[in-house]
């Protein structure tokens, strides 16, 4: 069953759809990114038949373990293989927008445990982006990411930045919504805060030369339109 994140709605403009196809990957599964891998092209093929014109591959495991030569690399290929509709991983399109942000100490907010963060923070710095920080509550699998909040979420959030005064973005990645999460902190700190969901709108819609919406977030009101000469590998 594929499903679509309730900030979606929130961000499209007028006129413009999403669809949705799920890998059905298991968190903390062992051999579970492996096979998403293998899945993907027919993930693909899948998005392709609905008439979609960019793919936005949420969540950030698979990304942050390949690292990013191999990231850009695999879904270049698959993006030329499949017709030029381009395909972005999570992880990139984050990176993308905290560059065309000029973001140069972000702290990532994340539901996962160090190992994976250590990889998202290596995966960044490869993409040119230099994280302050990167901490995460640690749920292993889906019993405990479906437990997390966005209370627990804040939480974390306010912990980093009161510890990390000198960021200059947080960013939020999570598999619940957590747009109004994201805005509200923005207001509050003075810094722009950028949640997945939203990354990934931004991207597609740049890729395609759509309209923005008009928002009061930074990241579509401070960056607009800005992929060009970014080095999208």
């Amino acid at each position: 069953m594929a499903i679509l994140p309730l900030d979606l709605s929130l961000l499209l403009p007028d006129g413009q759809q999403a669809v949705a196809v799920t890998l059905n990957g298991r968190n903390g599964v062992p051999g579970e990114a492996q096979r998403n891998i293998k899945a993907l092209p027919r993930a693909v093929d899948v998005l392709l038949d609905e008439g979609v014109g960019a793919i936005f591959l949420m969540g950030i495991p698979v990304a942050a373990r390949r690292g990013y030569a191999e990231d850009c690399s695999a879904l270049t290929a698959l993006t030329a293989d499949r017709g030029g509709v381009p395909i972005v991983s999570a992880l990139n399109a984050i990176t993308l927008a905290l560059r065309a942000l000029g973001a140069q100490r972000p702290l990532f907010v994340t539901q996962y445990g160090d190992a994976l963060n250590r990889q998202v923070v290596d995966y960044c710095s490869d993409a040119g982006v230099e994280v302050l920080s990167a901490v995460g509550l640690n749920a292993g699998n889906a019993a405990e990411v479906n437990a997390l909040t966005e209370a627990d979420f804040e939480r974390l959030a306010r912990d980093a930045v009161a510890c990390n005064p000198t960021a200059d973005a947080v960013v939020i990645s999570a598999r619940p919504s957590l747009l109004s999460l994201g805005r509200r902190l923005e207001a509050e700190l003075g810094i722009p805060v950028i949640e997945q969901t939203a990354a990934g709108v931004w991207w597609a819609l740049s890729e395609l030369g759509l309209p923005l919406p008009e928002t009061a977030d930074r990241l579509f009101a401070a960056a607009g339109h800005h992929l060009e000469n970014m080095g999208e590998e």
